[in-house]
C-alpha cells in the first residue's frame, strides 16, 4: 500500500489512505490496529464502485498520538480529516474497536454521516466502565499500560505470534482466515504498536462511559454480527440494534468475529446502497 497522507490537526498528524472511485466509505480499523488494515481488495472496491478512506487513529503507526483522547475527539479528528479530503457526507464502516469510535462520528458528527455500518459490534456494558474512585482509577490504568506494554513488546518481535494468540482466543471459523489476510493481521499489529502509547489511549477511551447517547444517533445504522462470535457475542449487538432509532441487525450464519475479512462485499454493498439513498433523499 502506498500514497498515504498526512493530514494536519493542530499539532498532530492524522494518517490517511483513499483507494478507488465512487460512493465515499470511511473504514475504522479494529482496536490496535492500523492503516494497514483492510477490510477488501482493490479489485473489490473497483467493483463495488466505492473510494474507500482508511483513517489511522492516533498514537497507532504513524498517526501522532493524543494523549488522553476520548472518542469525542475521534469525531473531531475526522471532521478534519473530511474537510481536508473535500468530502462532505460519507459511509462509516467501523468493525470490532473501530464500532464505538463509528457510533462516536455518527452520533457527534451528524451532518457528516449518511450511514453507519457495525461489525462486530456491541453495546457498552458496566464491566468495561473505569472505576470512579482515585485508588480504582489508577489501578485500571496500570492494568492497561501493562497489558498495552507487553502487546507491543510482542508485536515488535513476533507479529504473526500475536496475531495467533488472538486468533487463538477465537472460535475455528475466525482462525480459518486465508494466508494473504493472516499476513495482513500481522503486518497491521506490527504496524500499528510500534509504541505502546496508542493501544493505553485506545483501551483507556473504550473503557471509559461513551460520550455521547446512542438513541441519539438518527442515521440508518446496519449491524453484521456472526452468530459465533465470541469477542462480541450476537446478545450484545441485538441490545445495541434496540437502542438505535434507525438499525437493522444482520445475524449471519456460520461467521464469528472476522466476518468483516470473509464478507466484505455484502456488507460494503449494503453500505454504498444506504449512503447513496441517504444523499437522494
Amino acid at each position: 500500500m502506498a500514497d498515504f497522507q498526512h493530514i494536519a490537526i493542530g499539532d498532530r498528524t492524522v494518517r490517511v489512505h483513499c483507494t478507488g472511485k465512487g460512493t465515499p466509505i470511511l473504514y475504522l480499523h479494529g482496536g490496535l490496529g492500523s492503516i494497514l488494515e483492510r477490510p477488501a481488495s482493490d479489485a473489490l472496491i473497483a467493483r463495488l464502485a466505492i473510494q474507500l478512506v482508511l483513517i489511522e487513529r492516533p498514537g497507532f503507526g504513524a498517526s501522532s498520538r493524543h494523549a488522553g483522547r476520548t472518542l469525542a475527539d475521534f469525531a473531531g479528528d475526522v471532521r478534519a480529516v473530511l474537510d481536508a479530503l473535500g468530502l462532505t457526507r460519507v459511509g462509516v464502516l467501523g468493525w470490532s474497536g473501530g464500532a464505538p469510535h463509528a457510533l462516536a462520528v455518527a452520533a457527534l458528527a451528524p451532518d457528516r454521516v449518511a450511514a453507519l455500518a457495525l461489525v462486530g459490534a456491541s453495546v457498552q456494558g458496566p464491566d468495561w466502565l473505569l472505576p470512579t474512585d482515585p485508588d480504582g482509577l489508577a489501578r485500571a490504568r496500570a492494568e492497561i499500560a501493562a497489558r498495552s506494554a507487553a502487546m507491543a513488546a510482542a508485536a515488535v518481535k513476533a507479529p504473526e505470534a500475536l496475531r495467533d494468540a488472538i486468533l487463538g482466543t477465537m472460535p475455528e471459523i475466525d482462525r480459518a482466515l486465508p494466508d494473504d489476510v493472516r499476513a495482513m493481521l500481522a503486518a497491521s499489529y506490527g504496524e500499528a504498536l510500534r509504541s505502546d502509547g496508542g493501544a493505553i489511549d485506545e483501551l483507556t477511551a473504550l473503557r471509559t462511559p461513551w460520550p455521547f447517547a446512542v438513541a441519539d444517533i438518527a442515521c440508518p445504522v446496519q449491524l453484521w454480527t456472526g452468530e459465533l462470535d465470541r469477542s462480541t457475542p450476537p446478545a450484545g449487538a441485538r441490545q445495541l440494534a434496540d437502542a438505535l432509532p434507525r438499525a437493522r441487525l444482520e445475524l449471519v450464519p456460520g461467521r464469528g468475529h472476522n466476518l468483516i475479512f470473509t464478507d466484505a462485499e455484502p456488507v460494503l454493498a449494503a453500505l454504498r446502497d444506504a449512503v447513496g439513498a441517504a444523499i437522494a433523499a
